[in-house]
């Protein structure tokens, strides 16, 4: 609970995006676990307040790289007594650094010794350790792996028949169309997973369509009955670090049949900053792409300021749905 203005006002609990990753990233010394509760809860208590100016002094709004906004109450309201927090609410730019306090974040990138690991757990576990020929065939997959091993690398790989869903009221070849045409744009070597039944004329696959497409990108038509996660995945990471790809698939699953908890972390990281998100526009003309992050998206904290991942409307998030708002806060060193 809390106050705002002369009345006594019940703050609602904070929509902060914890829920993204349940861990802090400390780029400072180690110090002393209270200290930290301590912190924590006064943060806590600022983002509650911040909550609750947003919903109630007509929003914050988010920046980005043309800067930072804030409510007009944010210096006198966002502030801690006896803590000495002030907070603000913000987006970061495409580089990485809050416009608020120029902090850098953490990138997204693994190291090296991170990517190979994982993409080797990948294949193993996940890949070729699971019911993958459950959903492909043995032969299919040799077949693809061959495919993939003869063009790499690429740039970007998409799930063909997942982004021709976007738009309903249009030809699934149309929708398809308009994602390679957008992301062929800068030279980007594509590759497009798609199914046999692509390549019969029918309603939604016209073939001149198609044929004009495989002159944007590459594609691999898998049988109708495959799923093409695993294809996804390998084509991705035997791509190298650089690789992006496209799909509104969550890849629960493939997280799951990873058994350690520091390959999930690793694997959740790798996922949210090289999974491309599409949506439609608002008038369902157009596909909408918010690029991967090159910051890792999870509350960041160098002890004195803290970036908290911020979305106002609740709603059940995935490990690569990350929210486009931040929260910047900081102590104030009291001055002797």
């Amino acid at each position: 609970m809390g106050k705002a203005g002369r009345n006594r006002t019940v703050i609602p609990k904070p929509i902060v995006c914890v829920i993204v990753q349940p861990m802090i990233k400390n780029t400072v010394a180690k110090r002393e676990v209270s200290a930290v509760a301590v912190a924590t809860c006064s943060v806590l208590d600022l983002v509650a307040k911040m909550e609750y100016l947003h919903h109630h002094d007509g929003g914050c709004g988010s920046g980005g790289d043309n800067g930072h906004t804030e409510s007009k109450s944010l210096n006198g309201v966002f502030c801690i007594p006896g803590e000495n927090w002030r907070g603000h609410l913000t987006g970061i730019k495409d580089s990485g650094q809050c416009p608020v306090c120029n902090t850098q974040l953490e990138d997204s990138d693994l190291t090296e010794e991170e990517y190979n690991n994982l993409r080797e757990r990948i294949i193993r576990d996940v890949i070729h350790g699971t019911d993958t020929f459950r959903k492909t065939s043995p032969q299919e997959f040799e077949a693809f792996q061959t495919f993939v091993e003869n063009r790499l690398p690429f740039d970007i790989v998409i799930d063909g028949l997942n982004v021709s869903h976007i738009k309903p009221r249009k030809m699934q070849c149309e929708n398809l169309f308009d994602a390679v045409s957008y992301l062929a744009k800068e030279n980007a070597r594509l590759l497009v997973l798609g199914r046999k039944h692509m390549l019969i004329n029918s309603s939604n696959w016209k073939r001149e369509i198609m044929k004009e497409m495989q002159n944007k990108a590459d594609f691999f038509f898998a049988e109708n009955i495959s799923e093409d996660d695993a294809f996804l995945l390998y084509a991705t990471l035997r791509s190298g670090k650089h690789c992006k790809f496209v799909t509104r698939d969550f890849l629960r699953d493939h997280k799951a049949c990873l058994s350690d908890s520091v390959t999930r972390h690793l694997f959740r990281k790798w996922q949210r900053g090289h999974q491309i998100v599409f949506s439609p526009s608002v008038e369902g003309k157009h596909i909408n792409f918010l690029p991967a992050f090159r910051y890792d998206c999870v509350v960041q904290t160098t002890g004195d300021t803290w970036h908290i991942p911020y979305k106002d409307i609740f709603e059940e998030k995935y490990s690569f749905q990350v929210p486009r708002k931040w929260l910047c806060i900081q102590q104030k060193l009291r001055r002797m």
